[in-house]
């Protein structure tokens, strides 16, 4: 299929001893379609060179995708399971749990710099962009409230449970939004599966662990840690920061 410009001003010609801007876009159906691979070259007709600057680079795309995948879809419900199901009494639970939830956050934060500095202004110019600064944004905050949590436990439990379910719910969608962006069909529906399959896993997990959970008798050492939590008037788990 071709298409042929009518526009005949002097002004658009190609010259043989000059530069042109030129857009490209390419797509992987040979229908109409909307084409996600684009940008801007700088080509010197002249020498035969050319600059880029402008599009994303597809591998630069994918890796942050995998990365924000792996950050958002495995190591956050991990993190939130761990917190959830497996307190015990000597705060294993509360190193693991933020060991993984750290290591999320700078994850994504590699992967939001990443993609921010070679898509520039362009982030702005999609749901999926903003969304992604909105995510990025709030879970930056979320370990420094965590840090600085107040000595009314109950008021910050609740602040950060919120604060996580914003999160995991903001990112599940923003997953979906980017896959959908993804120039190729087949690493469209690989990510798509993928992201089913991860939110299937968690939600099964939840459920199975909590089923044993109300049919198990609460240990001991567990109830003792939340009331002595509440005893204190310092802020919780203090012990845990000064044991580092």
């Amino acid at each position: 299929m071709r298409f042929r410009s009518g526009q005949t001003s002097k002004a658009y010609d190609i010259l043989p001893d000059g530069s042109s801007n030129v857009i490209w876009a390419v797509g992987s159906s040979t229908r109409m379609s909307m084409h996600q691979d684009k940008g801007i070259v700088d080509i010197d007709w002249d020498t035969a060179s050319f600059s880029r600057f402008g599009g994303l680079d597809r591998s630069v795309v994918l890796l942050h995708a995998a990365m924000m995948f792996i950050a958002w879809l495995v190591m956050v419900p991990a993190g939130a399971i761990v917190a959830r199901f497996f307190k015990d009494d000597d705060h294993r639970w509360f190193r693991l749990h933020r060991f993984v939830m750290v290591s999320a956050v700078l994850l994504t934060a590699v992967a939001f710099i990443m993609i921010v500095s070679v898509s520039k202004a362009k982030i702005y110019q999609s749901t999926h962009g903003l969304v992604g600064v909105l995510v990025f944004v709030v879970c930056l905050f979320q370990p420094v409230l965590a840090h600085f949590r107040n000595h009314v436990r109950e008021i910050w439990e609740k602040q950060h449970r919120f604060t996580s379910v914003f999160l995991y719910i903001g990112a599940l969608i923003n997953c979906f939004l980017g896959a959908s962006m993804l120039a190729s069909s087949s690493n469209r529906w690989i990510f798509i599966v993928c992201i089913i399959f991860s939110f299937l896993s968690t939600l099964i997990a939840v459920v199975v662990l909590q089923s044993r959970r109300g049919n198990a008798k609460r240990p001991q050492a567990v109830t003792d840690l939340e009331q002595e939590d509440v005893r204190r008037s310092g802020r919780p788990l203090d012990r845990v920061d000064d044991e580092r």
